[in-house]
């Protein structure tokens, strides 16, 4: 039988930044952005099935960006206290772009929608930038048993905060207290507010145990890192 071990405080601050950041997944990507964006292009003369298409696109072109970014963000993860400063930087810019879903004007869709992207970029660069942390805070004995439990507390975090926003849309917006659209948006504040709260004991105090050594310019040293690799799976014979 396996013995059980006491999770440290750095794991934690990890586990609970997937708790953190659930909220943003299920409220603005999965639940209520969509059915709200598809809401305000309707009323700007927009059909279905093109602003069902227009939000396929915006989440492929998201995807995408992140997809051919991800070699350069993984390479330049490498750098000492490289994790943490780019995890705050995308964290920090998605939770402000989450509240600036809160203020787009409801018959300017475009604008909500390039917003959302620039959210779902900075929301999945910074996932490459915290699931890299898993080999900081976690020895090979205990990586299965930190990430099953981010994975599970991620779970609750995100369907505890849509039970909130649950409350506002069933109490029709705390007995009249807000529109439907102002069910929606206070859905996205919900979004932001829980992500900077739970996520910031990892935002201030990650740390990171494994690096390559510094360099004067991590870009341009990332690149060449980069195209080193490349090279060497060109001599890996290909069966």
């Amino acid at each position: 039988m396996q013995k059980l071990v006491k999770l440290t405080k750095q794991q934690w601050q990890w586990i609970f930044y997937d708790w953190a950041n659930s909220g943003y997944g299920i409220l603005v990507v999965t639940a209520v952005l969509p059915v709200y964006f598809k809401a305000v292009a309707q009323h700007a003369g927009i059909s279905d099935a093109d602003s069902t298409a227009y939000w396929g696109y915006a989440n492929s072109f998201g995807t995408l960006v992140v997809s051919l970014l991800a070699p350069l963000l993984g390479a330049l993860a490498d750098y000492p206290q490289a994790k943490r400063k780019w995890l705050n930087l995308f964290a920090w810019s998605s939770i402000i772009l989450t509240v600036g879903l809160t203020l787009v004007p409801t018959n300017m869709w475009k604008l909500l929608l390039v917003i959302f992207i620039l959210s779902i970029i900075g929301y999945s660069g910074g996932n490459l930038f915290y699931d890299s942390f898993l080999t900081d805070v976690a020895d090979d004995l205990q990586m299965d048993m930190v990430s099953s439990t981010g994975y599970g507390m991620g779970y609750l975090g995100g369907v505890i905060a849509f039970i909130v926003f649950l409350t506002a849309q069933l109490s029709n917006g705390f007995g009249g207290l807000l529109s439907s659209y102002g069910i929606a948006k206070f859905s996205f504040w919900i979004a932001a507010i829980w992500w900077g709260i739970f996520g910031w004991p990892l935002l201030r105090h990650g740390r990171q145990r494994y690096h390559v050594p510094s360099a004067e310019n991590p870009v341009r040293d990332s690149l060449r890192r980069q195209l080193q690799l490349e090279k060497t799976w060109e001599l890996i014979p290909q069966n």
